[in-house]
């Protein structure tokens, strides 16, 4: 019913023979005008190098002041002060709460005031350990 369609070596052999024909005369013609390709390129490249420099220089922001040092100490010290920070802050905050049921009764056994100094002393090692003081968080809170 359908015949099987077959394909002709006889038209393969010229098509092979047509591309290295093609093939070689390109060749020929590339290496006859190799100088003027090579002068082309490289013009291409010289130009692109001319332009990215002269416009680099353009977008180049203008003389900033330097920062001082005390502007910078803090940023140097980045995300790791701030996680210890909040890590203090955390441990002051968990210790207050231990303290809050402790001031509230009107007398206190021999183990709460230990619990009770243990804490006060462990609050003021973490505020010495991050830089805060008693004296300077009291003063900010009366201006």
């Amino acid at each position: 019913m359908f015949k099987k369609t077959t394909s002709n070596p006889r038209g393969r052999k010229t098509d092979n023979k047509m591309r290295q024909e093609w093939l070689s005369k390109l060749r020929a013609q590339l290496i006859k005008q190799r100088s003027p390709l090579y002068i082309g390129l490289m013009s291409i490249c010289m130009l692109s190098s001319f332009i990215y420099l002269l416009y680099s220089r353009n977008n180049k922001p203008a003389d900033k002041p330097v920062a001082s040092t005390a502007l910078l100490k803090p940023i140097e010290s980045g995300i790791s002060g701030i996680i210890s920070s909040a890590a203090g802050l955390s441990e002051i905050i968990k210790l207050q709460g231990e303290l809050e049921p402790l001031l509230a009764q009107d007398s206190l056994s021999r183990i709460d005031s230990i619990t009770m100094e243990r804490a006060l002393d462990h609050m003021q090692r973490i505020e010495k350990q991050l830089g805060w003081s008693a004296e300077n968080s009291q003063d900010t809170s009366l201006k």
